[in-house]
């Protein structure tokens, strides 16, 4: 079994959480053309060769949007996921014309909640790494504003 993660991210990206865990955080802090993130796991005798993400850069964000449930009065809050669906993990691009910060829950089909986590605007997350196939519900709630979307791993 693995005894730890080594992940290399490129140059404009930031690991915000997860590091030498099997699933991690990202942030882009500046616009990112097609590039990877790949990780390495650790055991008492080796290291595992690399498996990578590979994207083609910020413009999958093309793809509109998926809400499902909750309704913005003000239209103030846009929640981006992209690949949806995947086989690996989801891009998340939160815009808002507000500045403060998102909070963000991650949701079985149940509705149980798997994952917390705080965001800003215009901040690019990496997420889902870990989850099994299925139908998940990402929640964004910024003041008075919420938005749902339901994103699909297979």
């Amino acid at each position: 079994g693995a005894t730890g993660y080594v992940w290399t991210v490129p140059a404009g990206v930031t690991m915000v959480s997860g590091m030498n865990t099997n699933s991690i955080t990202v942030r882009f802090n500046s616009l990112v053309g097609a590039d990877s993130i790949s990780v390495q796991t650790l055991s008492s005798c080796a290291m595992s060769a690399k498996r990578s993400l590979q994207w083609t850069g910020c413009a999958v964000f093309a793809k509109a949007e998926q809400p499902i449930v909750g309704k913005n009065t003000k239209e103030e809050l846009k929640l981006l996921v992209s690949p949806n669906p995947t086989t690996s993990m989801f891009r998340v691009l939160i815009q808002s014309s507000l500045a403060s910060e998102v909070s963000l829950r991650l949701m079985d089909a149940e509705g149980r909640v798997l994952r917390e986590m705080i965001s800003k605007p215009e901040e690019m997350l990496m997420i889902g790494s870990e989850l099994r196939s299925g139908v998940y519900f990402l929640e964004a709630v910024q003041d008075k504003n919420r938005r749902v979307v339901r994103v699909v791993k297979y």
